[in-house]
This record gives C-alpha cells, structure tokens and sequence, in this order.
C-alpha cells in the first residue's frame, strides 16, 4: 500500500500537467473570440459544449468530470469577453 505521502507527490505531478494543459486552453481564447466573430457566430455552441460533455460518458467519475468542464467552459466564455 502507498503511503500518503507517496500519493500526494502523484497527485501533485498529475495537478501541474493539469495546470499546464488548462493554461495552454485558457490561453487560446483570444483566438477563438476572433475566430467566431469572423465567422458570424456567437459565444455560446451548446452543440460543441454537449459533445464535450458526452466525451465524460466513458470515465468512472463522470459527474465530477462533467462539474469541472462546466466550470471550464463558464470561465473560457469570461476570458473570451474580456478579450
């Protein structure tokens, strides 16, 4: 058995890559504002939103994955207006 200590160093590893990889996300909302604005289309696409939503059907701990990306999503729409 693990010792808490040797969890939590694998959990720390696991919380930077997540950081990492959201931060790269978060960082492509400017050029996704642009993107829409000059294809005509608005800020929300509940059809992209819900096919990213489905992708959590296949997860153990799908409702706790679906909560995060909502989280996630609520937060690319603010940093698309404040872009």
């Amino acid at each position: 058995m693990k010792t808490l200590d040797a969890i939590r160093i694998e959990i720390d590893a696991i919380d930077t890559v997540v950081m990492e990889q959201l931060n790269l996300r978060f960082s492509l909302m400017k050029d996704i504002k642009i993107i829409k604005q000059n294809m005509g289309k608005g800020l929300v696409d509940e059809s992209r939103e819900q096919m990213i939503l489905k992708k959590t059907e296949i997860f153990e701990h799908q409702k706790a994955l679906i909560d995060v990306y909502l989280k996630i999503m609520e937060l690319s729409k603010d940093l698309q207006n404040e872009s």
